[in-house]
Order: structure tokens, then C-alpha cells, then sequence
């Protein structure tokens, strides 16, 4: 007990009570929760949503399970998505709807690369490297797609973003201008896109 996901309350948004423990912790997970795990309002499904950390089995990858509730309190028995590739560690999900398409839940997962990347000053042996990958899933689904597999955001040419657990970014697509929407970066940076831009299309001359 104790080990699982709370529910707080606020009337205002500055002063929180906990509830109490709503999704307890199962003992298989293993080290579940410990991520950015999150919930929301799902206009299109009519009720609460959480995506948190699993990990699979018996492969032991970092992954995402999701639950669903009609008041928040009584959470259903949580469905793994597990929409890991071979090897690939999704540390976190980033999952929200959409702001133009609330049926659709965009996510933008860290993924977490063990044995590369450059090592922090306080741990010269965790060598791991992240970047940020592009997955959508829809209401009611119990899978992401994954039709594009390489970074969305690349850790760079700064070498601080190769350092272990460097890129993450915040939760939620921003509608930032008439014709732009951004992503903000633990580093302080913001992504700009057009609006719907998260793919683009060229093709050659013939």
C-alpha cells in the first residue's frame, strides 16, 4: 500500500488535499510509476484517462500502460500498450489529446538509450543518451502507432543535450499564434510547428 498513483483535489488550483492512493501499485510492475504519468479529461471518451511507467515482460523495457475512470476515484484494470520497438526504453509517454483534434492523443515519449550518449559530471559511468519520438493513438485505443520510428527531437549539436536523461519535454501541444503551435523543452528551448505540422511531404520534380 501506499506505492500507487494519489488523487488531489483543489478549488483553485493553488491549494491541493490528497485523496488517497486511486491506482495501487502491483507488485509484477516493478518499479512502475516512476515517470511523468498522466491523466486527463477525455472529451471524446467521456471520462478520465492515465497513461503511467510499466515495464514489459519479460524483455524489463520501460513502457506505458493505460487505465480509464469514470469519476476518478474507481480506476479500470490497467491495459499495457507496450508500443516499444526491440531493445527501446520509452521513459516517459507525454500523452494528451490533441487541442485540434481531441479524439486523437498525440505523445511525445523520451526514449531512453543505455551505452550512449556522454556521462553527467556526478556519474561517470551512466552513460545513456534520449530523444524525443512522435506517437499518436485515438479514443478508446489500446495502441499507439508508430508509423515513424526515428527521433522527433534530436538531442543536437549541443552536447549538453547527449548527457544521461537530458531531453524531455513538457506536457501538451500549445496552440502559441494563428498558424503556429510549439512544444517546450526541459532546456528551455521551444519547438515551433505549423498548425498540424507534425508531417510534412515533399516529392521531387518528376
Amino acid at each position: 500500500q501506499g506505492r500507487g498513483l494519489f488523487a488531489f483535489v483543489s478549488p483553485d488550483g493553488i491549494h491541493w488535499t490528497k485523496q488517497g492512493e486511486v491506482i495501487p501499485y502491483q507488485p509484477e510492475w516493478r518499479h512502475a510509476f516512476d515517470s511523468a504519468n498522466v491523466a486527463f479529461w477525455s472529451e471524446a471518451e467521456q471520462k478520465y484517462i492515465c497513461y503511467f511507467r510499466t515495464w514489459t515482460d519479460p524483455e524489463r523495457l520501460r513502457s506505458i500502460s493505460r487505465t480509464t475512470s469514470p469519476d476518478f476515484q474507481h480506476w479500470s484494470q490497467p491495459v499495457a500498450l507496450n508500443p516499444n520497438r526491440p531493445g527501446e526504453h520509452l521513459y516517459t509517454n507525454q500523452t494528451h489529446p490533441y487541442f485540434r483534434a481531441p479524439h486523437i492523443y498525440i505523445a511525445l515519449p523520451t526514449r531512453f538509450v543505455p551505452g550512449r550518449g556522454d556521462a553527467p559530471e556526478y556519474d561517470q559511468q551512466d552513460v545513456n543518451a534520449t530523444d524525443i519520438l512522435f506517437m499518436t493513438t485515438r479514443a478508446g485505443s489500446s495502441k499507439y502507432d508508430r508509423l515513424f520510428t526515428h527521433a522527433f527531437i534530436r538531442p543536437g549539436l549541443d552536447p549538453q543535450q547527449w548527457k544521461n536523461r537530458a531531453n524531455y519535454v513538457a506536457l501538451n501541444v500549445l496552440p502559441t499564434g494563428p498558424a503556429e503551435m510549439s512544444i517546450y523543452h526541459r532546456s528551455g528551448d521551444r519547438y515551433v510547428l505549423r498548425t498540424d505540422g507534425f508531417v510534412s511531404v515533399n516529392a521531387g520534380s518528376e
